[in-house]
């Protein structure tokens, strides 16, 4: 399994912080502050994407944020709240068989503002304590630097499949 930029379980997520919230809303501080309208879909705006999808990436072709943004489907909300796990909603993996002995990879860039290397490095610390065959590659101990959360579609994307697929090769 590899997992780019994973989002961790809510075993070890923290619980967000609620700024403020009324019957249809809730505003969450994290890496950006977020309002979730709980009766409908959120739109990521270009703000948005460019403060947390690509946000400090030096790899992200700028020209193209528009068009990604674009792209973006609507998320609904309970699937949003549950991502920030406010009030402890993030979902939790109680069974654990299917990680023993289970490789798994992780991989994190250095500009990616909710996947700070120490959170990733839990994730890793978590899967092994349960039984898998974790790895963690952070890219900047491998030279490479400037990729954000989407470093999928950032322009250096090719090196990062190969360190991937020399992972899976080599495991």
């Amino acid at each position: 399994m590899v997992a780019v930029a994973p989002g961790p379980p809510g075993n070890i997520q923290a619980v967000s912080d609620i700024i403020s919230e009324t019957g249809d809303t809730v505003v969450v501080r994290g890496s950006v502050t977020l309002t979730i309208n709980l009766k409908q879909p959120v739109v990521s705006d270009r703000d948005f994407v460019e403060v947390k999808l690509v946000g400090k990436s030096t790899q992200f072709p700028r020209e193209h944020i528009g068009l990604y943004a674009s792209s973006l489907i609507p998320i609904p909300p309970r699937l949003l709240y549950q991502r920030r796990n406010i009030r402890g909603s993030q979902l939790k993996v109680t069974d654990l068989s299917n990680y023993r002995g289970r490789r798994i990879l992780v991989m994190t860039g250095t500009e990616d503002i909710d996947h700070p290397r120490n959170l990733d490095e839990l994730i890793v610390e978590w899967l092994t304590q349960n039984g898998a065959k974790a790895d963690f590659i952070y890219l900047g101990d491998r030279g490479i630097v400037g990729n954000g959360h989407m470093m999928m579609l950032e322009k250096n994307s090719d090196a990062l499949a190969e360190h991937i697929v020399s992972w899976i090769e080599n495991g």
